[in-house]
Formats: structure tokens, C-alpha cells, sequence
């Protein structure tokens, strides 16, 4: 416990202060890219939103709805915390993995690679109330041990998708939020294959921003 401690207060100390609002640099990849994160609201305020555009290479899709989130007005008492891409030497290469083989969403724990840990560090701070991690391609919201359903659902239900528990894969940052920021709900949106089309972004959007702890 005392070494999760440790590398946890590491990970948070990596970090610049909370910023109020703009675009910041949480970390670099492999190839040294910087990995930027936008945060829209006061740092005061009633509930904290983290969305993940795309952690793997081959999955972009997400950022579709990322675009829609950094262009909508904000409901008030919202900080919204946006990464976009968390993954871009894959996202050159449309690859799944990292530039060293690395799968991100498998990663938290073991932190073998420096965008897992940027977005770990990003998470300690924020401390969301709600996390959203954006992926392809199965067309479903999974939702993960330790998730409140009736928050999942509802996001599932603006959207017109379905639930499905989540596999018990290890590693993921869904299990790190659950694990280090009590009380929180982290859950998988399994955008189709593709670009999404700018109603379904839109769509997802708003449902983000209506998004609630529980």
C-alpha cells in the first residue's frame, strides 16, 4: 500500500497545478508529442467531467465528439476536463498500441508507458466525478465494476445505446478511477466503426455535458 501511495503522490507531483481554464500539456508520448488537455470551468465547481477522445491508435472516432465538447457552452457548475488524444504516436501509425507495444487500457498499474501515467496524473488531480473514455468499435456502452448504473444508463439512454457489463479486463483506466476517486463513475463508450456523423457527435455531446455522479 505504501508503494501505490508513493507512486500515486509521484504521478500527481507530475503535474502543473489545476489550471482554471485553457489547453495544457499533462505529458509527452514515446516520441516526445505533447499530450494536451483542455479545461473548460472553475476549478470550484459542482461536478468535474474527464472525457477520453481515443486511447487507441486505430480508434478516432471519438474525437469527433471531442470537437462538439470544445465549441458547446458549458451548463453551469461544470468543469469539463477534455483529452483529446492520449495516444498519439499510435494514432500516426493507426495502431491499437503505443510506439513501444504498449496497450494504454491495460496499463494502469504497471504504467510501462508515459501517456498511461500523463493520464493517471490527470485523473489524481481532477478527481472526476464522472469519466468517460471514448472507443471503437462495438456500438455499446460498457459498463465496469465498480460504475453506478443508473448513471451509465442514462448516458446510454440519450444516446439510444445499449449497457453491457464490462469484461473484467485488468489494467484499465476505468479500474483506476473506480480504485483512486471514491464515489466516481467511469464507464466505456463503444462508438460503430468510423467517423461519427456530426448528429450522432453532437448527440454524444450532450450527453456528456448532462452527465452526473452519483
Amino acid at each position: 500500500m505504501l508503494a501505490l501511495s508513493g507512486l500515486a503522490a509521484a504521478l500527481l507531483a507530475a503535474l502543473p497545478a489545476p489550471a482554471a481554464a485553457g489547453t495544457e500539456t499533462i505529458g509527452r508520448s514515446v516520441e516526445g508529442t505533447p499530450i494536451r488537455a483542455v479545461v473548460r470551468g472553475p476549478q470550484d465547481a459542482g461536478r468535474t467531467v474527464l472525457v477520453v477522445g481515443t486511447v487507441h491508435g486505430d480508434e478516432q472516432g471519438g474525437l469527433a465528439v471531442i470537437r462538439e465538447l470544445r465549441r458547446r457552452p458549458l451548463p453551469e457548475g461544470l468543469r469539463l476536463v477534455i483529452l483529446g488524444q492520449a495516444n498519439p504516436d499510435g494514432a500516426r501509425r493507426g495502431t491499437r498500441l503505443n510506439a513501444r507495444g504498449v496497450d494504454l487500457n491495460r496499463d494502469f498499474g504497471r504504467f510501462r508507458a508515459p501517456e498511461s501515467r500523463a493520464l493517471a496524473a490527470l485523473i489524481r488531480r481532477e478527481r472526476p466525478d464522472v469519466a468517460i473514455h471514448f472507443h471503437q468499435a462495438l456500438d455499446l456502452v460498457y459498463r465496469p465494476r465498480g460504475a453506478t448504473r443508473t448513471v451509465v444508463r442514462a448516458y446510454a439512454r440519450r444516446v439510444g445505446m445499449r449497457v453491457v457489463a464490462s469484461p473484467p479486463y485488468r489494467g484499465t483506466a476505468s479500474s483506476y478511477v473506480h480504485r483512486f476517486v471514491p464515489r466516481s463513475t467511469s464507464f466505456v463508450v463503444e462508438l460503430p466503426g468510423g467517423r461519427p456523423p456530426p448528429r450522432v457527435a453532437t448527440r454524444h455531446a450532450r450527453s456528456v455535458l448532462a452527465a452526473r455522479g452519483p
